[in-house]
């Protein structure tokens, strides 16, 4: 990340933030905003806000389009998802409760809206299964992207999840 000048992160799928931890111990000092659409996952995640000004959460989804969108809470909150459980796959999740109409907007807005215009950006997707939907929201401000990581199952968990071949 130093040697592309990253200046700020962006995390999106921050869970607890684990990431957020991770890069703090790698002495990443700059900007990290941290999207996290599960309430519960968000109120543990915004404790880094009173303690690291150079941190912000959101308690938002993201998607190739801005409204609302369905998000599935699973009993291992890590798995949440805007995606439901593929019946025929072998990883089986218990569903824990669905938020109808969870806010959703696109990775061009968290740029606009936080004024990320001109940074050197890392953006981290942790989405299971929703990564192209989230990539396809950044068309405006591509080329502040310098860095991509992108977690992703080889074994489909998800109906209509995100595959390699169209992350390649």
């Amino acid at each position: 990340m130093e040697n592309l000048k990253i200046s700020t992160i962006i995390d999106v799928g921050a869970h607890y933030g684990e990431f957020y931890e991770e890069v703090r111990r790698h002495e990443f000092r700059r900007k990290v905003i941290s999207i996290e659409p599960t309430r519960s996952s968000y109120e543990i995640l915004k404790k880094y806000e009173g303690c690291d000004r150079n941190f912000k959460a959101l308690n938002v989804a993201l998607a190739d389009v801005a409204g609302e969108l369905t998000f599935y809470e699973y009993e291992e909150s890590s798995m949440n998802s805007a995606l439901e459980v593929d019946s025929s796959s072998s990883y089986k999740l218990n569903l824990k409760e669905t938020i109808s109409s969870t806010q959703c907007i696109t990775l061009d807005q968290v740029i606009e809206t936080e004024s990320l215009q001109g940074d050197n950006i890392f953006v981290k997707l942790d989405v299971q299964g929703y990564e192209v939907k989230i990539l396809q929201g950044l068309r405006n401000y591509l080329q502040s992207v310098n860095l991509i990581q992108v977690e992703i199952s080889i074994n489909p968990i998800y109906r209509d999840a995100s595959n390699l071949p169209e992350l390649s």
